[in-house]
């Protein structure tokens, strides 16, 4: 019998099927399913669901609080009557956000700007004086790609024309004045001329001054402007700016700039041959390679009181690839440029060891004049006057290489190898202790030319010259081996680059790297040339010219014996 029960729970069941016949297909009611299937009875088929939509309820009002006083709006405050207005568009420019180190020269601006302001604010005008301080802080703190702000080579020419002019003018009298003039003007503009070339855009400003003009410069010039007739200054934007010196011209120091450069044209004397002609300079120096000094400490580390020449050149063979690689080092080069290349390997011991001592002993020298004297026979020569070294170690220095240069100079033999093997140094040297030991100046042809631009340079296809960017740059020779074109010395290096760019084009930035390549190799093919074929041909000559001679010879032997 079927309980009561039951059969209501199969109502209930069968009453929510026909209200939803999806419900058959409910996993539990499974074996339901198959009984009403077994019975041939058809289940609907299975729909989707629609949910039904559920009716959003009306939120229930918030019943008041009673308690609640009602809010009152609030009183805008009175206004202010100490608050200045809100500044109208556009805002003035704001200076830089990070700290930036100022130059001489912008300091100087500054300075001239904020006195500006302050008589604006005495006399009143605000607005100007706003303008005066906001040109102090923004304006003066501009990097070295300043723009707008930079020199023109036609206004570098202007000044140095007119610097010329009086100069040629002062010394018209006086025996060789035009020449020693036509000598110191070469330097001065060789200098200028050579770091606009390179790094125009780091030249802010030029000035001639004339008679009481020179004045604001007199504090900066150790002569204080005694004698002064004519200054050119030139305002970089950066506090320093250093000059490669070509490898080849075997010179172990860079050329240095301050941020100001002043040349002074002083009044001419009555006779060069007892009292120069001065060209005062200032902002200029000759700073040693970093690399030398460490070398230096480090031999006299390791050598103690045996350090000598004969002892550090010594230790130096030894050690050489280990301290100097040819890789990195620039002093290594440069000793390299003489006593590593195939023709002059085998020179003596005594002239390596000079080298190396002469190199160990540079040290930094600040230049404040240049002297130029009528030496009779030798013609104008050069002589420069520099600040005594504070340091002990540069006063050591500088006596060790008075003592080699009068070594050398003294012996006419050692003098002719110094001045062939190492003509820039030699001359540098001639410059620093020549005349003060007795012997002649320096030419001041090769002292311009040290100091000028170079026009070309580049590293060497192979070898360890293809280390050093600055190999290529000598002058251009001739299929004879005679120099065809001359060119200066310094690379001028930008400044934040750290070093020099590779070839000229890497800085104009407008020649591909394989047409820079080009370029390099026609150069070292042109200078390489001589070295190459120019023997041979000339030792052909000279066996032909041989022959003609034993022919001619054998003829006349012959024509006389037809005679008998």
């Amino acid at each position: 019998m079927v309980d009561a029960a039951e059969v209501q729970a199969l109502e209930a069941l069968v009453g929510k099927l026909k209200e939803d016949p999806s419900l058959i297909y409910d996993p539990k009611l499974a074996f339901f399913k198959e009984f009403v299937l077994s019975w041939g009875a058809k289940v609907p088929e299975a729909k989707p669901k629609t949910p039904r939509k559920e009716e959003p309820k009306a939120p229930e009002p918030a019943a008041p609080d009673e308690d609640e006083e009602e809010e009152e709006p609030e009183e805008p405050d009175d206004p202010d009557p100490e608050r200045l207005d809100e500044d109208p568009e556009p805002y003035p420019t704001q200076g830089p956000s990070d700290d930036v180190e100022l130059s001489e020269a912008q300091l100087d601006k500054q300075g001239e700007l904020k006195q500006a302001a302050a008589e604006a604010i005495e006399d009143g005008n605000l607005p100007k004086a706003l303008e005066k301080l906001t040109e102090a802080a923004a304006g003066c703190a501009r990097n070295y790609d300043g723009g707008s702000h930079m020199v023109s080579k036609q206004q570098l020419e202007e000044a140095l024309a007119r610097f010329n002019e009086v100069g040629a003018t002062s010394v018209q009298s006086l025996p060789l004045g035009c020449e020693a003039w036509k000598q110191s003007f070469s330097i001065a503009a060789a200098l200028l001329r050579g770091v606009h070339q390179h790094v125009p855009r780091v030249v802010r400003s030029v000035e001639f001054a004339e008679g009481e003009d020179c004045k604001p410069h007199y504090s900066k010039l150790s002569s204080g402007g005694r004698g002064v007739v004519a200054t050119v200054c030139v305002k970089l934007s950066q506090k320093e700016v250093y000059g490669e010196i070509a490898t080849r011209s075997r010179i172990g120091a860079y050329v240095r700039l301050g941020s100001e450069v002043i040349f002074a044209h002083h009044e001419p004397p009555a006779d060069l041959s007892t009292k120069p002609l001065l060209l005062e300079v200032y902002g200029f120096d000759f700073p040693v390679l970093p690399e030398t000094i460490k070398l230096r400490r480090h031999l006299k580390q390791v050598l103690g009181q045996e350090y000598s020449r004969k002892s550090a050149a010594a230790w130096y063979e030894k050690h050489k690839d280990e301290f100097c690689p040819l890789k990195d080092s620039k002093l290594r080069r440069i000793l390299a440029s003489v006593f590593e290349v195939h023709s002059l390997m085998f020179l003596p011991e005594w002239a390596v060891s000079r080298a190396l001592w002469g190199m160990l002993n540079i040290c930094t020298l600040s230049y404040v004049g240049f002297e130029f004297w009528d030496e009779g026979k030798n013609g104008i020569r050069v002589t420069v006057q520099s600040s005594p070294p504070a340091d002990p170690d540069d006063v050591e220095c500088l006596q060790n290489a008075r003592d080699l240069f009068q070594l050398q100079a003294s012996a006419p033999g050692d003098r002719q190898v110094g001045e062939r093997l190492f003509k820039s140094g030699y001359s540098v040297g001639s410059m620093n202790f020549g005349r003060a030991l007795g012997h002649p100046g320096a030419k001041p042809d090769v002292i311009a030319k040290l100091f000028s631009a170079a026009n070309l340079w580049g590293p060497a296809k192979s070898g360890w010259q293809s280390f050093d960017d600055t190999w290529l740059c000598t002058d251009r020779r001739d299929h004879l081996g005679q120099v065809a074109e001359e060119q200066g010395r310094i690379i001028w290096i930008t400044p934040g680059a750290g070093r020099i760019p590779t070839t000229p084009e890497q800085r104009e930035g407008e020649v591909l790297a394989h047409e820079a390549d080009c370029a390099c190799v026609s150069y070292e093919a042109d200078t390489a040339t001589p070295k190459t074929w120019l023997r041979p041909t000339l030792i052909l000559l000279a066996v032909t010219c041989l022959l003609l001679t034993f022919l001619r010879a054998l003829s006349s032997v012959l024509q006389a014996y037809g005679r008998h």
